[in-house]
């Protein structure tokens, strides 16, 4: 695990101990929990000052999400969904809003104009998933995750992670045709713009701004806010939540998904990863911090280990590259490994490639697998404890 920063020309590189990704998968018929540190195997460079923390995070998402009868705001700052690394993806704010008192932008301001992260904060993320850490050592994602997709728009991106409905977060690219995978790919063009404003008193939503926010001018240049954009029904490919219903390489007959939003540069686009709602059902229990989610025992996919310092002594491993281009390597850090099994399944729950653990490091050859997203897991045989990493066949 390491991390880098600030950037060139000056930065360190950090080696640290905590483990890195998802730890842990559990599942029952209707709701999929997951254990993550919160850390990236790689971080880094970004500007924040800090280092990164286990977190030592669970979230839970619905199995089968269902479409929100009254969609939920996305929250401007704190975790909406998470990487299929377990880091989490934060709001399109960076917890700043202009303070019409002091004329400025700060953290005890109004809460009606609030700083956008990507042009508040974007020259301090990194460029691997567009990350840095807050205060309390939380590493977590504004922007676009460049390491978790191929900048080709000839291909359909692949899922970067979930929104905290259950739904699929993609990359930029997807079909031309929403329902046609013959059609070619492309990148998703965002429905959202910025406004024809010069007087910031008119909110989005027709409401009046009370007290308004400040005039555009250079010194609060239109962009400064996520209130300075607006939603255009039908400007682009993607709805106000900024995704829609379409086919995917994992959804063969239909799904709803987002999409990362950037440019014609390649470079993040508000709003980032979600609009101002979710699409589907979201656990609420995701959005309180520090929030008392739990794994119940005896889910049907994993053992709920007592507690997290056992599950690691266990389980400790790695796999890379991730994405492949067929083979992997399993590296394991700890002594256990005659007892162990590796597998892989698809996104249906379909068995693909099973084999015993040999060595420390183990090589597995999945060039037989068609692209998309996979898990591995590792079973104790002895124990029972299953773990569980998301794996990207490119």
């Amino acid at each position: 695990l390491q991390t880098q920063g600030p950037p060139n020309p000056a930065y360190t590189l950090t080696a640290l101990t905590e483990l890195a990704d998802v730890q842990l998968v559990c599942y029952t018929t209707d709701s999929v929990w997951i254990q993550t540190t919160g850390l990236a195997e790689i971080m880094g460079p970004y500007l924040n000052p800090g280092s990164p923390t286990n977190q030592n995070e669970i979230w839970r998402f619905p199995r089968n999400p269902q479409a929100a009868t009254t969609p939920l705001e996305v929250p401007t700052t704190f975790t909406t969904g998470v990487l299929l690394n377990g880091v989490s993806i934060f709001g399109n704010g960076d917890a700043t809003s202009y303070n019409s008192q002091s004329n400025s932008n700060a953290n005890n301001g109004n809460g009606l104009w609030n700083v956008d992260a990507w042009y508040g904060e974007g020259f301090t993320l990194d460029t691997l998933y567009g990350a840095h850490v807050n205060q309390t050592g939380a590493y977590h994602t504004h922007a676009t995750p460049f390491a978790m997709y191929s900048d080709d728009s000839t291909q359909h991106s692949p899922i970067v992670g979930f929104a905290f409905d259950g739904y699929p977060v993609y990359g930029p690219f997807g079909y031309s045709s929403a329902l046609n995978s013959s059609s070619g790919t492309r990148r998703m063009k965002t429905s959202y713009k910025l406004r024809s404003i010069t007087q910031r008193t008119i909110l989005p939503d027709g409401s009046t701004s009370t007290p308004p926010g400040p005039n555009v001018s250079t010194t609060f240049p239109l962009g400064m806010y996520i209130e300075d954009y607006e939603y255009v029904n039908a400007q682009g490919d993607l709805d106000d939540h900024n995704g829609r219903y379409c086919i995917t390489p994992e959804y063969p007959n239909g799904t709803y998904a987002y999409f990362v939003a950037i440019d014609p540069t390649g470079a993040p686009a508000y709003p980032y990863y979600f609009g101002t709602t979710f699409y589907g059902e979201v656990d609420e229990d995701n959005l309180v911090p520090n929030g008392t989610i739990t794994i119940p025992n005896k889910t049907s996919g994993c053992n709920t280990p007592t507690s997290v310092n056992s599950l690691e002594e266990k389980l400790a491993f790695e796999i890379f590259p991730n994405p492949t281009a067929g083979k992997v390597f399993v590296q394991l850090y700890f002594d256990r490994v005659s007892k162990m099994e590796a597998s892989v399944t698809d996104v249906a729950g379909r068995l693909v490639y099973a084999t015993r653990i040999t060595a420390q490091t183990t090589e597995l050859d999945l060039t037989a697998l068609a692209p998309g997203v996979y898990a591995l897991t590792l079973v104790d045989r002895e124990t029972g404890i299953t773990f569980s990493r998301s794996l990207v066949r490119q």
